[in-house]
């Protein structure tokens, strides 16, 4: 049984734990390395980890984008031996805490794996309340574009 998980806003000294201690995401053409510095700068961001037992274990971001009217959630990753344990269902809800305080958001889209998306698709949008628009398929990356029925 896992300890309790912690979710926090990430930080910059967390950065080594994100990139390089929860593992490859994709395949050695990772963007987040490249990208992290300026997900914890930008104030339209909101990035998160998880932790457990004082380790970070997940990493999520989203960012308000099209005029703040739609939240793009990326870069969401948690170690193998903590999958399946509702990990980036947590770090997703704290991105939306966050983004829910400016009342912008009306769309929320998701980059993720074809295998994710098609695992979070089935039961995702009835519990967001959201529906489905769209999939993109780009090789081996799935866009979900989902559009809130809440106003």
């Amino acid at each position: 049984m896992t300890s309790e998980v912690g979710i926090r806003r990430a930080r910059m000294s967390d950065y080594s734990a994100v990139v390089d201690g929860i593992g490859d995401v994709y395949w050695g053409r990772d963007y987040l390395p490249a990208l992290y510095t300026g997900f914890l700068q930008d104030p339209d961001c909101f990035s998160f980890v998880a932790e457990v037992d004082g380790k970070v274990v997940g990493f999520y971001a989203g960012e308000l984008v099209d005029n703040k009217q739609t939240l793009y959630k990326m870069a969401g990753r948690v170690k193998d031996e903590y999958k399946g344990q509702g990990i980036i269902t947590k770090l997703s809800d704290a991105i939306d805490t966050e983004a829910a305080k400016l009342g912008t958001a009306k769309r929320e889209v998701m980059a993720c794996l074809k295998e994710t998306a098609e695992r979070l698709s089935k039961g995702y949008t009835q519990k967001k309340g959201f529906e489905l628009i769209v999939h993109v398929v780009r090789q081996l990356l799935k866009l979900i574009i989902l559009c809130s029925t809440l106003h």
